[in-house]
């Protein structure tokens, strides 16, 4: 079975911005963002099994991608909870807030929001039961640090080391899944 993992294109945020789990307006360069993603599936008329993040950044690829087709959304291929955090540049976040996060973000949970630890079994939940669900390929639009949870999870990186994995926006990651074992191409 092929999966292929994908970033949501370009937000329309302000620099440094957090904004995690909330839900953000994609970037004025969209359309041509998702055309070179559309360009590397191998073909939407491939029978894949969709599945999509909820947030709307995620949503309308998949509907550009597949236009006629249903997907399944569900809340745990969501990114980080930032909790308070969201919406808030980076460096309006009190120093005595974020230090701590900044060097165990693994542990360390955002103030109402959530660590790493807790994402990565969020997301391992989702990863194996969509796994199980059928042989057919798929395909996954979800978020970076999603993807670098699933990376965590299939190529045992650890976790405090996988953000040095670049994901930038409308990345594809090709996974071969067969007999048990994982095989990553960077698209």
């Amino acid at each position: 079975m092929d999966i292929y993992l994908i970033r949501h294109t370009s937000v329309d945020v302000p620099k440094g911005l957090c904004y995690g789990q909330s839900d953000v307006h994609l970037a004025k360069t969209f359309e041509e963002e998702a055309k070179v993603i559309q360009k590397k599936l191998p073909s939407t008329q491939v029978d894949f099994d969709l599945h999509s993040s909820p947030l709307s950044r995620c949503t309308n690829l998949m509907e550009f991608l597949f236009p006629e087709k249903v997907f399944q959304t569900d809340k745990r291929w969501m990114e980080l909870n930032f909790g308070d955090w969201e919406m808030k540049l980076w460096n309006d976040i009190p120093e005595d807030e974020s230090q701590p996060w900044m060097q165990d973000f693994v542990n360390v949970t955002t103030p109402n929001g959530e660590s790493f630890s807790q994402m990565i079994e969020r997301v391992k939940s989702v990863w194996e039961e969509t796994l199980q669900q059928s042989t057919n390929d798929k395909v996954i639009v979800c978020h970076g640090g999603v993807i670098r949870t699933i990376l965590h999870l299939i190529l045992e990186i650890p976790a405090q080391k996988v953000f040095a994995v670049d994901i930038d926006y409308g990345a594809m990651i090709k996974i071969q899944y067969q007999y048990g074992f994982f095989k990553v191409k960077f698209l």
